[in-house]
C-alpha cells in the first residue's frame, strides 16, 4: 500500500523535515548532524517535554485543549509514555505516520540499519543507542489499535511510570473531554466509550480514595 506524505500545516511550517517531506517530531531521536529516527523517541527529550508541558511534535507550550495517543495497554497500565500534543499537531500526526494511518500494519522485524550502526560520528549518541528498546513492540507484531485522548489541562498529570521508572503521562485521574478511535488501525466506537468508561471510573475511585485518607 502507498504512502504519500499530507499537507502540513502552517503551524509546523517551521520545523525540520525528513526527505520525505514528513515533519519531525520535537521528541524524535536524532544523529548529531540532525538525521531523526521517525518511530524512536529521545528519552531525555520526552522527560523535558513532559516535566515542562510541552508538545512533543512542535515544542510550544500546550494550551487548553490536549491530545494524547493511546494503545489498549495504555488504557490498561494508566500510563502513556509520551507527551501530549496540540490538536492540529495531533492531527497532523495521525496522518503523517504509517502506524497510525493504518498503512503498516506489522512492526519491523528488525530495528534501522541507522539504529544497529553508529553513524561514524565519535560524538554522536548514537553510538550508546540500545539496539532494542525492552518497552517496545516485538519484531513483526501486528500493529495496536489507537485512540486520541482528549484532556483539559487539569487532567494532564504527570508521574513516574512504576514500570519503566521514567516521566510519563498519569491516566489514574484522567477525566477525558472525548476519546476518539482511529478506525484505520481497528480501533472503533465502542471501544472508545469502553475505555472513556473505564478512566472516568479510575477517576472517581483516585478522588474518593484521596478523600477518605486523613
Amino acid at each position: 500500500m502507498g504512502f504519500s506524505p499530507p499537507p502540513v500545516p502552517l503551524a509546523l511550517a517551521d520545523l525540520p523535515r525528513t526527505r520525505a517531506g514528513l515533519v519531525v517530531p520535537a521528541i524524535s531521536l536524532r544523529h548529531r548532524d540532525g538525521t531523526a529516527i521517525l518511530g524512536m523517541t529521545d528519552h531525555d527529550r520526552v522527560h523535558h517535554a513532559l516535566s515542562r508541558g510541552l508538545c512533543q511534535t512542535c515544542w510550544r507550550p500546550l494550551d487548553d485543549r490536549i491530545v494524547a495517543l493511546a494503545r489498549p495497554r495504555d488504557f490498561v497500565h494508566g500510563w502513556i509514555s509520551e507527551p501530549g500534543m496540540h490538536p492540529v499537531c495531533a492531527h497532523y500526526s495521525t496522518q503523517g505516520c504509517p502506524m497510525l494511518a493504518g498503512v503498516l500494519t506489522r512492526h519491523r522485524a528488525t530495528p534501522r540499519a541507522s539504529v544497529r550502526e553508529p553513524c561514524g560520528d565519535p560524538e554522536c549518541h548514537c553510538v550508546a543507542w540500545a539496539p532494542v528498546d525492552p518497552h517496545g513492540p516485538r519484531a513483526k507484531a501486528p500493529a495496536e489499535s489507537w485512540y486520541t485522548i482528549w484532556l483539559a489541562p487539569d487532567s494532564y498529570h504527570v508521574g513516574l511510570d512504576p514500570t519503566t521508572q521514567r516521566l510519563a503521562l498519569d491516566l489514574s485521574r484522567a477525566r477525558p473531554l472525548k476519546i476518539r478511535p482511529l478506525s484505520a488501525t481497528g480501533a472503533t466506537r465502542e471501544q472508545a466509550d469502553g475505555y472513556r468508561a473505564m478512566l472516568s471510573t479510575r477517576a472517581f475511585l483516585a478522588d474518593l480514595c484521596a478523600e477518605t485518607k486523613p
